[in-house]
């Protein structure tokens, strides 16, 4: 009888084991089985991705183009050279208007469980442009982009990074001013979108040479919806600043901070700008304001945040047609240096504002006020004073004032 029993107990324990096994080898098997469908997901995906991303951008060329703020036309593509169950190899593909010549940026593209990472050399366009220019040194020269890309939940990354050391030809023809040993310059953009669509971006340049100078530090960082119509909150900082015949030749160090205001309807936003400069006359702060502009009109362009601000004599193009506005909110400069003469010594300080139609583009349109006080003025500040016109101030306790109307595009001050 025991046994029969153990028997018994042996058998059992023998099927609950092959059940067991049994279990997890569907288990396991279930679980390859849709690993391996995640990964074909996202080989199949990376061609539709690719193409889909460089229509998006070969649209907001042409609209750039048309708008005029891109002065040559471009197209965009993806080649597969070579493609297996977990990677591919590829081209994206740039052709010029006008030309047969095609530009090929090497692409490689890993695939993942619902998951793409690409990686794009850009050296060969760093040699044509830096480096066969005898801008930067060859050694230890690199430009690379890589691509993050999560298709569930969908979010996707991107970050470029750029590398080199000037060459001392450069340098001497620049006549830049780096310090021992700091010829050398990065870059760095990264770009995030999360699951919800918010989307931020970084821009780091390390000892930026331009034509006009130099500028030690480039820093920016743009948060903002891609639902919304608006560009989003903007932080932008310029330091160690070398510029030489510009309009900014004068600032040392620069930051700005960009906000978006509401606008009278959904087609329109405003937009508010933060200033704070040190310069070689002195250091201020300031606060403007403009609007309305039209989302439309700025779809349309294709133009981006630092192109509208960049370009501020061609603001009206995106504005809506109703009234618009320019004020300035805060003005607080307080002015310091030496001159010729002396030392020159006055603080700056004011507020106003103009509305305009932007479809009359003429001064009779134009209607506003602003005040401006000089206050603790030395005796070289006098003859800024002068030099601006003592008629149109009035003196006070404090320094100077003048109160400046504008109606119908006519000027009037303090009254007169």
């Amino acid at each position: 009888m025991i046994g029969l029993f153990l028997k018994q107990q042996v058998y059992q324990i023998g099927q609950e084991m092959n059940k067991a096994t049994k279990f997890t080898v569907a288990t396991l098997a279930s679980m390859v089985v849709l690993w391996g469908a995640g990964v074909w997901c996202s080989g199949h995906y990376a061609e539709v991705a690719m193409t889909q991303a460089l229509d998006a951008l070969n649209e907001n060329l042409e609209r750039r183009r048309a708008g005029g703020s891109l002065n040559f036309g471009i197209k965009a593509s993806y080649e597969q050279v070579q493609k297996s169950f977990f990677s591919q190899t590829g081209n994206i593909v740039l052709l010029p208007e006008g030309t047969d010549k095609k530009y090929r940026i090497p692409v490689e593209i890993e695939h993942g469980f619902l998951r793409l990472q690409a990686r794009a050399d850009f050296y060969h366009f760093m040699n044509n442009l830096l480096l066969k220019n005898g801008i930067f040194e060859r050694d230890g020269a690199f430009a690379s982009a890589y691509a993050d890309v999560r298709l569930f939940p969908m979010n996707y990354s991107v970050k470029v990074k750029t590398a080199g050391s000037y060459t001392g030809a450069f340098l001497k023809a620049g006549e830049s001013k780096f310090a021992e040993g700091s010829k050398d310059a990065k870059g760095i953009f990264s770009m995030h979108r999360s699951t919800f669509g918010e989307v931020s971006m970084i821009l780091d340049v390390k000892n930026a040479v331009t034509p006009n100078g130099t500028i030690g530090n480039i820093y920016v960082t743009d948060l903002f919806d891609e639902k919304s119509n608006a560009f989003g909150t903007v932080h932008a900082e310029l330091s160690d600043m070398n510029l030489r015949n510009t309009g900014v030749d004068e600032i040392n160090d620069l930051k700005a901070d960009v906000v978006t205001l509401a606008g009278k309807n959904a087609d329109s936003f405003g937009v508010q700008v933060a200033l704070d400069v040190d310069s070689t006359k002195g250091r201020g702060q300031a606060v403007l304001s403009s609007g309305n502009f039209s989302t439309k009109a700025l779809e349309q362009s294709g133009a981006g945040v630092g192109e509208v601000l960049a370009s501020p004599m061609l603001l009206w193009q995106y504005f809506t047609k109703d009234e618009a506005y320019l004020t300035l909110e805060h003005l607080n400069f307080d002015v310091d240096y030496t001159s010729p003469e002396g030392q020159v010594v006055y603080g700056i300080k004011g507020q106003g504002g103009v509305t305009f139609s932007p479809s009359q583009l003429s001064l009779s349109s134009v209607n506003g006020a602003f005040s401006f006080t000089f206050e603790n003025v030395n005796s070289q500040g006098e003859g800024v004073i002068d030099a601006i016109g003592r008629n149109i101030f009035v003196k006070n306790a404090q320094g100077y004032q003048t109160d400046i109307h504008i109606d119908n595009g006519r000027l009037s001050f303090n009254g007169k």
